[in-house]
């Protein structure tokens, strides 16, 4: 995790990231180009020069001090950028065979995956600004916010995961399916209380979009967790926590976004204290007789003397029958 970014520009970010992380960075004017960006994104970006000018009403000199500032050395340089970051949302998996986490062939190496799964963990880290990894862990600490999770084709096992935990700890946690319009029964009960938790990777799902906006909209609070290439649910977040994602294969990973649900829900735990612990306790108390390890601590049935057989069930009352006993 960072205090703050103040990494070298451009190093492994997309365009879409740099123009969030820098932000807070730029001059007024500057903010200004970055706005004209991100709510036209991309197509902004792939128009010429003076037409972006234009459309943020501002000198191409402060564009392009803009995107130097962002690691850019020409307009060209920045459109080449955006170009391979656009083609890289679009593509699927059937696209990716080799992998783009894949080096030197190694496609089925397991230390070559095991590596790029550690390294994918390292790198989300890397990218989670700790004041809103703390700020997201009080509002899922609040009992008095519903949750609900969220994710789409690929990244519902995600939302669902969080579901099995976070519930586990606090009542008031659901998961929700969202239609390709986006809509859920459950959108017609949020409000301001809400707290949504979104999962939406490459190539984004309309239904989840969609919902992330029908729920900010009726401002709930969103957390979102996204990939390098960022969800356009990300406009409508309040929190966005980009997870890296590369595969060794046609998949992307998820190792990264597991670590970090895993990350939150410990500190969770933490915050909640003696209230988590009671409800762990509950909800194992409501287990109890049903796993497999209990039968362990069990005593083992009294077995008959060595050489003896064993009486079978309702054999000695038959037995008793016959001789007039009963």
């Amino acid at each position: 995790m960072t205090q703050s970014d103040d990494q070298t520009p451009t190093a492994g970010r997309t365009v879409s990231e740099l123009l969030r992380l820098r932000g807070p960075q730029l001059t007024a004017a500057e903010r200004k180009v970055v706005r004209v960006l991100i709510s036209q994104y991309p197509v902004a970006g792939l128009e010429s020069l003076p037409k972006l000018s234009e459309r943020a009403q501002v000198s191409a000199p402060t564009v392009l001090r803009l995107l130097a500032k962002l690691g850019y050395n020409a307009y060209a340089d920045f459109q080449r950028a955006l170009l391979d970051e656009v083609y890289a949302r679009m593509s699927e998996p059937s696209a990716r065979a080799g992998g783009e986490g894949q080096r030197n062939g190694d496609n089925d190496d397991l230390d070559a995956v095991l590596d790029r799964i550690s390294e994918n963990v390292t790198g989300t880290s890397e990218h989670v600004e700790r004041s809103e990894f703390d700020e997201v862990v009080a509002l899922l600490s609040d009992t008095k916010r519903p949750v609900l999770t969220l994710g789409g084709f690929e990244s519902d096992v995600c939302s669902l995961h969080l579901l099995s935990l976070l519930s586990q700890l606090r009542g008031d946690v659901r998961h929700v399916r969202a239609n390709p319009s986006g809509f859920s029964v459950e959108l017609l009960d949020v409000t301001r209380r809400h707290v949504i938790v979104a999962f939406d990777f490459r190539r984004y799902q309309r239904g989840t979009i969609d919902y992330v906006r029908q729920a900010a909209g009726q401002h709930a609070t969103i957390v979102l967790f996204t990939d390098k290439w960022i969800s356009p649910a990300a406009d409508y977040a309040r929190y966005v926590f980009v997870c890296d994602t590369a595969g060794v294969g046609p998949f992307d990973s998820r190792a990264g976004v597991v670590a970090l649900i895993e990350a939150l829900v410990a500190s969770v735990t933490s915050t909640m204290g003696v209230v988590a612990q009671q409800r762990i306790r509950a909800v194992y108390d409501r287990l109890s007789g049903s796993t497999w390890a209990e039968g362990l601590l069990r005593p083992a049935p009294s077995e008959p003397p060595h050489g003896s057989v064993a009486p079978i069930p309702g054999e000695d009352r038959e037995a008793s029958q016959e001789n007039g006993v009963t």
